[in-house]
């Protein structure tokens, strides 16, 4: 493009142009080409182009380039404006397109009013020379701009002075230099319209996608600006609900600290109550202390209160006094004993005239009260006659003399005390013995928490069941136990049984404790060595039941014959079954899935025929994981 001359330029003007030029590929990939290529698909407004142009475009007459076009008035330029559009339209007829906007005498609120069929901005004095801008939209979201400027304005451009078009924006593209070149002296309107229309019609496809692409990156924006402002809302307020728990905390500590803090005085004062209960007691509500006790030439200053050792002797059987000695009862064929030992040795023993509570408990009052006033030397027991209840006699001290065999006063039933000690109105009358508890390693340690109540005839289920005793079987019971059970829920699957004692021999222990104890609600499964033995007799009772008597160990019938598929999943079903037994978490997520597991043990357990045989087992594992729930939100409700 040439420099502009001041007196030389191009006009176009209207007339008969039969066969105005396109534009050619090469003008138009030229447009495409160098870094400002984008602005062919970005649109234009007044605004950006009164931000772009007015302001940040410098404008140099002597050597910027000019194009003068279109020529008209202020008052005329409505008129000259349709005219261009409507030659605009012939040229884009069949391509889809149409131009022109149809706001006509419509004013934004930038001051633009659209005049035939174009938005015509507000007049600008650009380095002293007054230009105007105008925009054609497109129906695809396009724009064609136009500026002009007025020669003949000075500071305003009135209805009488002249409007030049110099320069043609495509979009934001300045394509004056292709719609109508320097070559020559005139052009026609046809010329300058046919331009726009091709570069219009060539630029739509990658205008439409690259505003597709833009819409699509702002919509993304948005979301993304969207989701971030929700977030920090979120984040806002969980920081709020973080200084309110905080807040809390705070108040809860200071409350907690006065709760103890009031506590501490309470349990001070309690004791102070107590010492001077004590001193009331001992003193009988007089000033002085009467004179302590003596026995043996010790002396006694006791703090203890007769009904509270009343109650500690039934609670646990046996009680420690304030100095040092120590009172318990016992009952020993069929008697019942209160025995009190001094700190220095001494053994005191009175005998209750009946086992019954109401008379044991007049027999501690008496012993304590004689024991307290210095005149229990009457209940005195020699060394040689006092015999410790409930302990195996050790070996004999004595040479030659013959002592009395322990076996001869211990019932041939056996009962182990698992809730409470022996004590009366604790156990069913008419026992023989109270044993100590075992040791460690015994079969029954586990059940006998506070030892072994011996009688010569069996109890009844229901005494068993009133008094929390289990029978304690002896060894040679468990043949009979066993058969009892083959011929009872083992009747079924004997088969089986004996099968998967051999194949899988913690099974196989799983299921006979399983089936023991729902068969003997009130008899003790034993453990340790006991277990081993009770697991013999069974498989020996087992195979007398299927005729394999002869063989030393239950064995396949045929070496090579293989677990089907569903005993093969009863078999996991059984191991994880016994794995929730053991089970310990606080993970709600974890113990629902444990949940889940389990129903689908149950459900091959089924399907392979074996769910009656581990029915104890699956509701043990159920009620397992149910007591973990019940323990995670009772530790929600006191947190």
């Amino acid at each position: 493009m040439e420099q502009f001359n001041i007196n030389k330029g191009v006009t176009i003007k209207p007339g008969l142009d039969v066969l105005p030029p396109p534009v050619t590929d090469d003008e138009y990939r030229a447009l495409m080409a160098g870094e400002d290529r984008y602005l062919m698909t970005e649109s234009n407004t007044l605004e950006e182009i009164e931000a772009t142009f007015f302001y940040d475009t410098p404008i140099h007459w002597c050597a910027t380039d000019l194009l003068e076009a279109i020529s008209s008035t202020r008052l005329q330029l409505h008129r000259t404006m349709q005219a261009f559009v409507r030659a605009l339209n012939q040229k884009l007829n069949g391509t889809g397109i149409s131009a022109g906007s149809d706001k006509t005498g419509d004013v934004a609120q930038n001051g633009a009013r659209a005049i035939g069929g174009a938005e015509i901005g507000r007049a600008r004095n650009v380095n002293g020379l007054p230009v105007l801008p105008a925009i054609i939209p497109l129906s695809d979201g396009q724009t064609i701009s136009i500026l002009f400027h007025s020669p003949t304005a000075e500071n305003r451009i009135t209805n009488s002075d002249t409007l030049i078009a110099f320069q043609f924006l495509l979009n934001k593209k300045d394509v004056t230099h292709t719609v109508a070149p320097m070559s020559g002296r005139d052009m026609t309107l046809a010329q300058v319209t046919m331009k726009l229309a091709n570069l219009a019609e060539k630029n739509s496809a990658k205008f439409q996608r690259a505003q597709k692409k833009k819409k699509a990156l702002v919509d993304e924006i948005t979301q993304l600006q969207a989701d971030s402002d929700q977030k920090e809302d979120a984040m806002s307020d969980l920081a709020d609900q973080v200084a309110a728990v905080e807040g809390q905390k705070v108040d809860l500590e200071q409350k907690i600290n006065a709760v103890a803090s009031e506590a501490d005085s309470l349990y001070e004062e309690n004791e102070r109550l107590q010492t001077e209960i004590d001193q009331l007691n001992r003193t009988g509500g007089r000033e002085t202390i009467a004179p302590a006790g003596m026995t043996g030439g010790h002396s006694r200053a006791m703090t203890d209160r007769l009904a509270s050792i009343k109650n500690r002797m039934h609670m646990n059987g046996e009680v420690t006094l304030s100095n040092g000695a120590s009172m318990k009862q016992f009952i020993e064929d069929g008697e019942g004993y209160i025995q009190l030992t001094d700190s220095d040795g001494s053994v005191y023993m009175i005998k209750a005239k009946s086992i019954q509570g109401v008379d044991m408990a007049d027999a501690i009052g008496k012993l304590f009260k004689a024991y307290k006033a210095g005149n229990v030397s009457e209940y005195l027991v020699q060394p040689e006659e006092h015999k410790p209840e409930n302990v195996e006699p050790e070996p004999a001290e004595d040479t030659g003399s013959s002592s009395p065999e322990p076996e001869v006063s211990v019932g041939a039933y056996r009962y182990a005390l698992q809730m409470r000690p022996a004590a009366p109105g604790a156990i069913p009358e008419g026992n023989k013995a109270i044993l100590l508890r075992p040791d460690e390693g015994d079969p029954y340690y586990e059940y006998a928490r506070y030892g072994i109540a011996t009688y010569d005839t069996p109890l009844s289920d229901q005494q068993m069941s009133e008094y929390d005793l289990k029978l304690l079987p002896r060894e040679d019971s468990f043949d009979f136990l066993a058969k009892t059970l083959t011929n009872g829920p083992f009747g079924k699957y004997a088969q089986k049984a004996l099968e998967l004692a051999t194949s899988s021999p913690d099974e196989f222990r799983v299921m006979l404790k399983t089936q023991f104890q729902k068969t003997f609600p009130n008899i003790a499964y034993p453990g340790g060595a006991g277990t081993e033995k009770m697991v013999q007799s069974m498989i020996n009772a087992l195979q007398a039941e299927v005729g394999e008597i002869t063989q030393p160990e239950p064995a396949p019938a045929q070496p090579d014959e293989t677990v089907s598929e569903a005993d093969a999943e009863a078999n996991k079903a059984i191991e994880y079954l016994n794995n929730v037994m053991d089970m310990q978490s606080t993970d709600m997520a974890e113990i629902r899935n444990a949940r889940g597991n389990v129903r689908e043990a149950i459900a091959a357990l089924q399907a392979a025929g074996r769910f009656e045989e581990n029915e104890e087992l699956v509701n043990g594992a159920a009620r397992h994981l149910a007591d973990l729930l019940v323990a995670i939100q009772k530790a929600g409700v006191a947190a």
